[in-house]
């Protein structure tokens, strides 16, 4: 049997965190263990949880947010995935990355 794999999430939009809970619960071996409406929420979980797996909005990133984030999943295994609704072009794909630098 495979190992379960958990995932923390953000997002602060209703209709798009009953959507990301819908798709996860369909897939096996996926665990959320936590939804944060905020960056605060999230890095509080943090502290508390390690999860496989982080889901972050990105419109929620931003350079505070990434230096708080930053000491808490460097030395872990944690994986982070990037959420995005907004960047169809390619402009909005560079300033996106210019944020994660």
């Amino acid at each position: 049997m495979k190992k379960a794999l958990t995932l923390i999430f953000l997002e602060d939009e209703y209709k798009q965190t009953e959507l990301i809970q819908d798709i996860f619960h369909q897939i096996e071996n996926i665990i959320i263990i936590g939804h944060a409406h905020s960056e605060l929420k999230l890095i509080r979980m943090l502290k508390e949880f390690l999860p496989d797996f982080l889901l972050i909005k990105s419109e929620m990133i931003s350079y505070e947010f990434l230096l708080k984030l930053y000491p808490l999943v460097n030395n872990s295994e944690v994986k982070i995935l990037i959420l995005s609704y907004n960047y169809r072009d390619e402009e909005n794909i560079k300033e996106l990355f210019k944020k994660l630098k």
